[in-house]
């Protein structure tokens, strides 16, 4: 079994990791020397860290990102990524107009979506979001309560 040396959120085509990533699951206690197990790590134990690390690795957003109104542009407000490779040069904020964002990273910064991405206003403001995959991106749309195109903080989570 070859088991990465980087993050598989790190590597040239990024992935979230497999079982054979995390150590295969697959350890034996020494028969004739077994583990107390209400004191020492187990193979049980550790078989089980992997395929839960696994699991959650299938719902975790690769990105959680947040932008905001600055001076009447729109920017990046923070991040969180997956792989240590993503900076906030990563991404690239383009103003489609009011209410109207477009965030793009280069091609395999992330693994292949497995959901859609879906997000929030945030702050103390009362609006209205939609968010749509785009190649290599995301497309973030925001209205105001009436329902008026409006510029307004927003955080989205991409799986």
């Amino acid at each position: 079994m070859s088991i990465p040396v980087d993050l598989t959120y790190d590597l040239a085509t990024p992935r979230r990791p497999s079982i054979a990533d995390l150590g295969g699951a697959a350890y034996q206690d020494d028969q004739k020397d077994p583990p107390n197990e209400a004191t020492m790590p187990s193979a049980a134990m550790e078989n089980q860290n992997q395929k839960q690390t696994q699991a959650a690795h299938k719902v975790l957003p690769t990105l959680v990102i947040s932008g905001k109104v600055n001076a009447g542009a729109i920017v990046l407000d923070s991040f969180q990524a997956l792989s240590s490779l993503v900076i906030s040069g990563t991404f690239t904020f383009v103003d489609n107009g009011a209410g109207d964002t477009s965030v793009t990273w280069p091609a395999n910064t992330f693994p292949t979506p497995v959901n859609k991405p879906f997000g929030g206003i945030t702050g103390a403001t009362i609006g209205q979001i939609a968010v749509e995959a785009i190649t290599n991106g995301i497309r973030v749309r925001t209205a105001n309560s009436a329902g008026s195109a409006t510029d307004l903080p927003w955080t989205v989570h991409y799986n």
